[in-house]
């Protein structure tokens, strides 16, 4: 029987409140290795590139961000952020909501069912 994925595995945690303890705390727990003189932004970057990649794996992440028109303004800046992570889009854990939004609208072409398939089948997610 699979483990259940805890509250911070969820698809729109916002890893950017948790501490660098626990951020820390979390990767050692999944087995990642991970430098010990990163810093908390670069943690909560890997967290959320984990988490995201285990929500598609288990058919758990909304993907109604891949029709087109679709606003991302509706979503909250920790699943933007992780939408940007599942495709291999770079940011910063501190940016702004609107900053988010355009990076996304920036980079809308990338979210098509090839796309997709790809992440799925990707072994590691991270």
């Amino acid at each position: 029987m699979p483990e259940t994925p805890s509250k911070i595995e969820e698809y729109g945690f916002d890893h950017s409140r948790l501490t660098k303890e626990a951020l820390q705390d979390f990767l050692r727990k999944k087995g990642i290795q991970f430098g010990a003189s990163l810093k908390k932004p670069a943690l909560v970057l890997a967290v959320e590139r984990f988490c995201v990649h285990a929500c598609m794996r288990r058919g758990e992440m909304d993907q109604s961000y891949r029709t087109p028109g679709f606003d991302p303004k509706d979503l909250t800046i920790a699943k933007i952020r992780q939408i940007l992570s599942l495709h291999g889009l770079q940011y910063t854990s501190t940016m702004t909501k609107e900053e988010a939004v355009q990076l996304f609208d920036d980079h809308a072409h990338l979210f098509t069912d090839e796309t997709i398939d790809q992440v799925c089948a990707s072994k590691n997610g991270v």
